[in-house]
């Protein structure tokens, strides 16, 4: 649609249905709601145009509308937030022993840089869920504050590699934003028992507090950095448990079949 200053949007799935004044720009990005056939109702997510409307994805054999499957995500000043962590006074470690990480490797505590309680596993994060993803980067301060999380989705957790845990996940926000992902990564502890329980005997004790320099280098000098490293969303450790999390953008490597 650019030699027509954009494509034709109309009220309606018919092709008879009014026409919209203004038309979708060149570029737009667009949410798709409904597909039928070779029309698209779509929402407006990034460009100029109607906010919500009905437009042909293919005309004469020409592609008006493709499929985006990993949409470039804008850029966010992150000075403020790492600003009002480093404001924050230091925080302490105190050795955990193996005892102690027997006694309390499954139970829920908070953590010692935001003070809430948080998942460490993809159980605990599905049963709490949008509710606590929305009040840990509240907390955070890694989404505005009139937003949040309205749906939690995809949620895979992986053993293997470094000396943690993984998660991939996707979320939804009440508000969609250019600038904040909807597919994120987590790492969190190896389970203390299995091929993992030598693992996360050494990280919570040989190593213990280890996972704290991790945290402090995303939320403190995630600006700062000389080099890009992945947007930190929410990140917590407690020392009573030796639970933690690692919440950040997920970097779109290879997809395989299945993810």
């Amino acid at each position: 649609g650019a030699d027509k200053g954009g494509i034709l949007v109309r009220d309606g799935e018919s092709t008879s249905s009014t026409q919209l004044t203004a038309r979708l720009s060149t570029g737009a990005t667009v949410e798709q709601l409904e597909l039928k056939g070779q029309r698209l109702h779509y929402r407006l997510k990034t460009g100029t145009g109607p906010e919500e409307g009905w437009i042909s994805i293919a005309l004469s054999g020409k592609d008006l509308a493709v499929l985006l499957t990993h949409l470039p995500v804008a850029k966010r000043d992150t000075e403020p937030r790492c600003l009002a962590e480093l404001a924050k006074a230091p925080l302490s470690w105190t050795p955990v022993s193996m005892p102690q990480l027997q006694e309390k490797h499954m139970q829920m505590a908070p953590g010692i840089i935001y003070k809430i309680d948080f998942p460490f596993n993809a159980e605990l994060l599905q049963k709490m869920g949008p509710a606590w993803l929305t009040k840990a980067f509240h907390t955070a301060g890694s989404i505005p504050k009139d937003n949040k999380v309205k749906t939690l989705k995809n949620v895979k957790e992986y053993i293997g590699g470094g000396n943690c845990s993984k998660l991939v996940f996707d979320v939804e926000y009440e508000k969609p934003a250019a600038d904040l992902h909807t597919e994120l990564f987590a790492k969190i502890p190896f389970p203390l028992g299995g091929n993992t329980l030598s693992d996360r005997m050494a990280s919570s004790v040989m190593q213990t507090g280890s996972e704290l320099g991790e945290l402090n280098a995303q939320r403190l000098l995630e600006s700062r950095l000389p080099f890009s490293i992945p947007r930190y969303y929410f990140g917590d450790v407690s020392n009573d448990t030796s639970n933690w999390i690692l919440i950040t953008e997920r970097i779109p490597f290879g997809k395989q079949d299945g993810d």
